[in-house]
């Protein structure tokens, strides 16, 4: 029986599935979709980021580029605080470039270095002591004039600091060592044609005759002191490139004009180092080309065949400048013109004050950084007023570690040498190994970072000294660790792990980006502040619109820097001067409102640097201005006086202060128990400014005039005579003394004060009290017809339209025709009596 045989194939696979096909299709076109669409992603990401490294690879030139020349000659804090913003805004850009690059990749790599650990020490206690500052907002922010020494420039440093070493490459070295040898070249240029002459930036002729000249600074770095370290610095990039070009496959043509270059520039550096003898710290340089020569003899660092004569030269130039070169240094050969000086606290001076303030204030975190200005008031000591430069203020110490001492306490001292040691050690250990290696330009730049650091332990640098050798150590370490082969090693964020992560980048990066938008506006509005100020401090005429509008204008943008408060208080106090000056004209209701709005701004200023001896004395000098005028207010510029004291413990200054108040006050005092009482205190505080300074000049004309005043005449005449001893070019002083041997009387006495009213007319042959004080001595003496002449003298030199002036001279010589003694008219001979304490004046706007 047949069986029906099935067919064995069965249905067929697309007959059982029909639309399996046309879904394969489907999955195979959405594949493809989506490959496309990765890779146009791909490709948006490869092309944002090169647009990103772009960005990045032009941040870090601009800066290398800039910070050496930037200045734009228009603010009140000058080139240094120029610099700095300058250095913050690229930072910025730099900064933004980095975090969108990472937004765009979906994660973030920060490279880890050797100094990961000291940096994140020194910068805690750098915050910490920024915490318990005396001036958080300069120590946050920096002190004015150069903001480096601030928490935001160290934590500016450090990111700059990241973004170069995650963006490293060969490629972006060569890049920024070329900005900042093209900038080291525009410097040369500078710095010769003001040695030379072409700039004469002192000469007011020359000023006068190109008004833009105002604005340009002595040197582009800063002072003359921070060129040479610079130029010192350059001098080894440039024996280092030159080195380097020697080994590579440039065109021949392009080589040789290269070299050519680099030798004229490293003659001309090494000449201006000449120029600048007495500025140069010559240990940096000369330790750090012999840093640099031995490794090449030692065979250390491979170079080419024949070039170790270029190092072994400039090594020998440096020695025989270092050993005769002041000889020839202030040779018209050398240099034509005479350089600005420069003044520094001496090392001695330095450790004196640091260790005063570290035994008396915090010891382990210090005062705060950025306030070396306050510990130098109060702790410098009392020898330091011999110097002629006692008054003057110094806010950096003579050198990193003098500074860091008083400042950032012995925890931020540590933290600060550990991270130097750190960065030393790395440094020279792996350059030191692998011997015969290719390393020059390892070699270069650590030799750079050596001289750098070298100066910065014996001199007081400038704020873009500090910022190139902050750059300069970022590269060397980056080139060191390129050169030996060491691992690198990245922390690396990966934001494509979970969309939590994306949300969180994304979070990150718009707080990052509304944090950068703020600094800009920030900087901007600081910026502008600070060109305002400079407006008001260039005006040649002070008057409310411009010079107080400008510094109004000043304060509106930025609030919080007291320095602007003082400076427009002590514009109010110029203004309340020249009113007063008009004389019958003068408007005194105007005279009180500047005079108010002075102590105002002052008092304010005073409240935002409580610590600050300047700020301090600024509001009591507007008190005394209020006092000279009103006759009130003496206890409270006393006491403002007192304050300031308080801050600098040795000024003799500021004693002499009080003690002007002290007799301007009993000047005016009815009841003589109390004027007594006063000219006491008076004297007393003539005396401790003598004793604070026993060459003080000043000091001792106060103290004779109350003696003289209060008749122990021997004693007034014994002061008087030190004060001329002191400073006999002052006129004020000789007469003092001549007026006090005058009476006191006798023919010796007498004779004495005749030849030294003589000698101040020799000098001023037009002073109108000496002619006074001398035709009342001739007088004493019976020489009528020499006390008439005197008396005409006056008349002569007197203007037509001071009628009562002109009459009252004019009685004197009536009376002495008549017989009648001058001496008896009080009224009429008052300019030439015996000089007591100088009438309530207005204090001088300073």
């Amino acid at each position: 029986m047949d069986v029906p045989v099935r067919n064995s194939s069965g249905p067929s696979f697309r007959s059982a599935f029909p639309n399996d096909n046309a879904q394969m299709r489907k999955n195979e076109n959405i594949s493809r979709q989506a490959n496309y669409g990765n890779t146009e992603n791909e490709t948006a990401s490869k092309w944002t980021g090169k647009v990103f490294s772009g960005i990045i690879s032009v941040s870090l030139a601009a800066i290398f580029f800039g910070v050496p020349i930037f200045f734009t000659g228009l603010t009140s804090q000058g080139i240094g605080f120029e610099k700095q913003m300058y250095f913050y805004f690229w930072i910025l850009i730099a900064l933004i470039a980095w975090t969108s690059d990472c937004v765009v990749k979906g994660e973030m790599d920060i490279r880890r270095t050797p100094l990961d650990i000291p940096i994140v020490i020194f910068w805690f206690t750098y915050l910490l002591s920024t915490v318990f500052s005396i001036d958080k907002w300069h120590s946050f922010w920096g002190f004015f004039g150069d903001p480096t020494h601030g928490l935001v420039n160290v934590t500016a440093s450090i990111i700059i600091y990241y973004i170069i070493l995650s963006h490293f490459s060969v490629r972006r070295l060569r890049l920024m060592l070329g900005a900042l040898l093209t900038s080291g070249f525009v410097v040369m240029v500078w710095e010769v044609l003001l040695v030379r002459g072409v700039l004469k930036l002192q000469d007011a002729d020359f000023l006068q005759a190109h008004h833009w000249a105002q604005y340009l600074p002595a040197s582009p770095i800063g002072s003359t002191s921070g060129t040479s370290v610079f130029l010192s610095a350059l001098v080894a990039l440039l024996v280092m490139t030159f080195l380097q070009t020697k080994s590579s496959s440039l065109p021949k043509f392009k080589k040789i004009t290269l070299q050519g270059v680099l030798l004229l520039m490293i003659v001309t550096a090494i000449y201006l180092l000449l120029a600048f003898y007495f500025f140069v710290p010559w240990p940096g340089i000369l330790i750090g080309i012999g840093f640099f020569l031995i490794y090449i003899l030692a065979r250390i660092v491979r170079v080419q065949e024949g070039s170790t004569w270029l190092p072994m030269t400039v090594f020998a130039a440096v020695l025989i400048i270092l050993l005769a070169g002041n000889v020839v240094a202030n040779s018209s050969k050398v240099s034509v013109v005479q350089l600005p000086a420069e003044v520094g606290p001496q090392y001695q001076l330095s450790w004196q004050v640091a260790k005063d303030a570290l035994m008396n204030h915090n010891f382990f975190l210090g005062s705060g950084p950025a306030t070396y200005g306050y510990d130098f008031s109060e702790y410098r000591p009392q020898n330091f007023n011999l110097n002629n430069f006692y008054n003057i203020m110094f806010f950096q110490g003579s050198g990193i570690f003098w500074e860091a001492l008083p400042t950032l306490g012995a925890l931020g001292t540590f933290a600060l040498a550990l991270l130097v040691f750190s960065f030393l050690s790395v440094g020279i250990y792996l350059l030191s190994r692998e011997k015969g290696k290719d390393k020059i330009y390892s070699l270069g730049f650590m030799t750079a970072m050596i001289i750098i650091l070298v100066d910065s332990f014996i001199l007081r640098l400038d704020g873009s000294i500090i910022i190139l050798g902050i750059l300069i150590g970022t590269l060397a370490l980056g080139i060191v660790l390129s050169e030996s082969d060491a691992k690198e090693e990245h922390l690396s964020l990966s934001l494509k792990a979970s969309p939590k992560y994306a949300l969180a980048l994304a979070f990150v990066f718009l707080v990052v980006s509304a944090g950068v938008v703020f600094l800009f506006v920030f900087l901007g509005r600081v910026y502008a502040a600070d060109v305002f100020a400079g407006m008001a401090g260039r005006q040649q005429t002070i008057t409310e619109e411009n010079s107080v509008g400008a510094v109004v204008k000043a304060i509106n943008l930025y609030d919080k820097e007291g320095r602007y408060y003082t400076f427009g208080g002590q514009q109010y106090m110029a203004l309340a001067n020249i009113e007063f000056a008009k004389g019958d004209k003068a408007d005194a209701n105007l005279i009180g409102q500047y005079l108010d709005n002075s102590i105002t701004l002052a008092a304010k200023g005073r409240d935002l640097m409580p610590k600050d001896v300047t700020a301090v004395e600024a509001l009591a000098q507007a008190y005394e201005n209020k006092a000279a005028y009103s006759g009130q207010f003496f206890d409270q510029a006393i006491a403002a006086y007192n304050d300031a004291l308080a801050l600098d413990p040795h000024s003799p200054d500021i004693y002499l202060k009080l003690g002007q108040l002290k007799a301007k006050q009993a000047g005016l005092e009815k009841d003589e128990a109390k004027k007594k009482d006063l000219l006491s205190q008076a004297a007393d505080m003539f005396q401790k400014s003598i004793d604070e300074k026993s060459n003080f000049a000043q000091g001792y004309y106060y103290l004779s005039l109350i003696q003289g005043q209060t008749g122990d005449l021997d004693k007034a005449i014994e002061s008087a005579k030190n004060a001329v001893s002191i400073n006999p070019q002052d006129a004020s002083a000789v007469f003092n003394l001549a007026a006090l041997y005058q009476k006191k009387g006798g023919d010796d006495n007498l004779k004495v004060a005749e030849y030294l009213y003589l000698q101040i007319l020799q000098v001023a042959p037009n002073d109108v009290n000496t002619h006074l004080g001398l035709g009342l001595l001739y007088e004493k003496q019976g020489k009528k017809d020499q006390a008439v002449a005197q008396y005409q003298a006056v008349l002569d030199v007197l203007p037509k339209d001071s009628t009562t002036a002109r009459t009252q001279v004019q009685a004197l010589i009536d009376n002495v025709r008549k017989g009648i003694s001058n001496e008896a008219q009080p009224s009429q001979a008052s300019a030439a009596s015996t000089p007591g304490l100088p009438d309530a004046q207005p204090a001088a706007a300073q």
